[in-house]
């Protein structure tokens, strides 16, 4: 909205502010100035603010309602219009002419005016010039009038051709109703664009012609033109929900609809018609006012808000002092002039320093809450005045270090690329059938048969969900959960465990350029495995003998327990047997592993602070080996024969790759692995690492009969 500071300064004293002050309140007090436009009138600097207001305080959209607001901000008296000082003292005369009709549309006031004699409707100068101060384009007619109560006040005012509405009737007497129409009436408005409404809506009548679609659009034919002498006047406040819906359903929207639908309040509605027949009768000293209609102005009564002292010190907190080690709370005497700054009619109790506060019409639609008078009173104060501190808020219970640990085996999982997955504890009886009966749990009295049992395993409803997937042509599940199993000992005893599964592969990926996509093979499902011990930093020793639990759930060749280095059980890895994937129709090679959680978490917890190391200054020396060797032969002991003969600066072994062909020998498979050679204290030479590498070689094809590539 454009503002004039010139036009506030009429009922406010501005004149000798500072502007970027004066922008400043403003910003504080909630209002967005997003424009300074600087204009010159007849050699007169005139400064124009485009201020954004938020969309409950509906009360600043005019002139007067800013005017208010710059007086609450500023602490200036409020000067009210000359134009007020005098009434016509119609109030009682209003209150004789009562219609019924306007309350079924949402309509809180409504009255008809008739204004004869109209003889002249030139506009002021001074009018003018607020007007274009304002964004209007001055016409020169009644208009202008209406467009400047409508910036002034709020209220938009209609006027009607009273002889035209006389011609058509063929009568000087009428009476006006509200009538709600159906579908495909045309009505035309007085900017002439042709409007064919699909919807109910209301019109205003007079008798039963259509002169308007109440509080949104006028019908052209009884517009004011340069030859009218004398109008019908309108003044109404409908409902911002009626004109809103009605708007929406006709797609229909003007300047009238939309301030109703930002809510006008009705209390000042008289006092504005007043100053629209006062600037009339500027230029048109003999007019002729008649009242024809009057509907009921509903008041509402005053809403009443109790304020504490103490909740606004919670709240607002202690405010900024030169001493910062002193610390003092807003005056309530403070509050209390405040309130009266806000014309905010209020009681005091001093003794329970209390506010007993009536809120007014005006600022019924954004007060409803004491924290909304502290919004205020901060406002007004100065939000930047307050100390700003961080409430410090007490944690309830702490976090246990098994906590802290699955955390970091969770994100361990989500950087290996896998979903956490939860599934409930009880289960059905056919999710069971691969376990052992004497380990199965069942219920005595279930709700129902599909949760008959307890969990043995978390792997059943891991393989239940992934064959959900692929029935519906999703892509396959890489996922992970951790949950309780339970199941009974050979002592008829009841356990829970924590344990934690995963399951992944059946995905293709191309690891080289050159070659085709593959799916993960065994060697590298178990590699993936070790990634995950090496990143939670656990040592592991691997054994492939079967467990009887997870005999028809494992390929009987491709599964491996995992063991600590202090031969704690761990867990079991391995690919997911041909007749279970049968079964389940999943066609691609999954690997599933099932770890019991307490005992990692043990693992963990036996870890040493990690201690700081220097940082080796010599270069590495990487030198890649590629051999064929026999199946039989597990990569654990040729890593212990390599790194037995590698010497000290032997670092690391890297398995690069791994490969299988028809064209090779039978029960052979051809392995890369790279070697990495480092000194702590001097470079290396490349024929002293050269000479440990043929020790190496001959090492192997001695021990396990290797035959190198190359």
């Amino acid at each position: 909205m454009l503002i004039a500071l010139e036009w506030i300064n009429e009922s406010i004293d501005i004149k000798f502010l500072n502007l970027e002050y004066l922008i400043n309140k403003l910003t504080i007090g909630g209002f967005e100035v997003e424009n300074i436009i600087r204009k010159y009138n007849l050699s007169k600097k005139i400064i124009i603010l485009d201020i954004f207001s938020t969309a409950n305080r509906a009360d600043t959209l005019s002139i007067n309602g800013m005017s208010k607001e710059f007086s609450n901000l500023l602490n200036k008296p409020y000067k009210k219009s000359n134009y007020l000082k005098q009434s016509f003292k119609w109030e009682n005369k209003f209150k004789k002419w009562i219609i019924s009709s306007s309350k079924e549309y949402d309509c809180s006031a409504f009255f008809i005016v008739m204004l004869e004699d109209l003889i002249k409707h030139d506009t002021p100068n001074w009018l003018k010039q607020k007007l274009l101060s304002s964004g209007y384009i001055p016409k020169n007619n009644l208009l202008d009038y209406k467009h400047y109560i409508f910036l002034e006040t709020g209220y938009p005012f209609e006027f009607y051709d009273l002889e035209k509405i006389y011609s058509y009737l063929n009568s000087s007497n009428f009476q006006i109703r509200f009538e709600k129409i159906k579908n495909n009436k045309i009505v035309i408005n007085n900017d002439t664009f042709l409007y064919k409404l699909q919807v109910p809506f209301v019109k205003g009548n007079i008798n039963c012609l259509p002169i308007s679609i109440i509080g949104t659009l006028n019908n052209e034919k009884f517009c004011c033109t340069s030859k009218t002498k004398s109008i019908l006047l309108e003044g109404s406040v409908f409902s911002p929900t009626f004109i809103y819906q009605q708007s929406r359903l006709s797609k229909l929207k003007t300047d009238r609809s939309i301030k109703y639908q930002k809510k006008i309040e009705n209390d000042k509605l008289i006092s504005s018609f007043y100053k629209l027949i006062k600037l009339l009768k500027v230029f048109n000293p003999d007019l002729k006012c008649k009242l024809h209609t009057i509907s009921d102005i509903l008041i509402n009564s005053n809403d009443q808000i109790t304020l504490n002292y103490n909740y606004i010190i919670h709240i607002l907190g202690p405010i900024k002092r030169a001493y910062k080690n002193i610390k003092k709370n807003i005056d309530p005497i403070l509050i209390s002039n405040y309130l009266t700054q806000l014309k905010l009619p209020f009681t005091y109790n001093r003794l329970n320093l209390t506010w007993n506060i009536s809120i007014p019409s005006f600022r019924k639609n954004d007060i409803f809450y004491p924290i909304d008078v502290i919004e205020e009173i901060a406002r007004l104060y100065s939000y930047n005045k307050f100390l700003t501190r961080v409430p410090t808020i007490e944690k309830i219970g702490k976090k246990d270090k098994s906590f802290e640990i699955k955390k970091k085996v969770v994100l361990s999982y989500i950087n290996f690329g896998f979903t956490e997955l939860i599934h409930y504890s009880l289960e059905n009886k056919n999710n069971s059938y691969q376990f052992p009966f004497h380990h199965i749990i069942r219920l005595r009295n279930p709700l129902t048969f599909e949760y008959s049992n307890l969990r043995v395993s978390l792997i059943p409803n891991l393989l239940k969900t992934v064959k959900n997937n692929l029935r519906y042509n999703n892509s396959m599940l890489q996922g992970f959960e951790f949950g309780h199993i339970f199941h009974m000992s050979s002592f008829a005893n009841f356990q829970e465990f924590e344990y934690n599964s995963g399951i992944f592969g059946g995905i293709k990926n191309r690891t080289i350029w050159s070659n085709h996509s593959k799916f993960l093979s065994w060697f590298e499902a178990k590699g993936k495995i070790e990634q995950i011990f090496n990143q939670l930093n656990i040592k592991t020793t691997w054994n492939t003998s079967v467990c009887l639990k997870y005999e028809k759930i494992f390929h009987p060749y491709r599964i491996v327990n995992i063991y600590s280095y202090d031969r704690n059980h761990l867990g079991t890895f391995g690919q997911i047997h041909p007749i279970l994937a049968k079964k389940l129709k999943i066609l691609k090679p999954l690997f599933i592993f099932e770890f019991n959680f307490n005992k990692i978490k043990i693992e963990i917890e036996k870890q040493k602070l990690v201690k700081y190391k220097d940082y080796i200054f010599y270069p590495i020396i990487n030198k890649n080996l590629s051999f064929e060797i026999n199946h039989n032969v597990r990569f654990l002991d040729l890593k212990n024969l390599l790194v037995t003969n590698g010497t000290k600066f032997l670092k690391k072994i890297i398995l690069l790759d791994e490969y299988e062909n028809i064209s090779m020998s039978t029960n052979k498979q051809s392995i890369c692995i790279r070697l990495i050679f480092q000194s702590n204290t001097q470079t290396l030479q490349n024929n002293n690492v050269d000479n440990i590498v043929n020790n190496l070689k001959n090492q192997l094809i001695k021990v396990y009969n290797v035959s190198f590539k190359g």
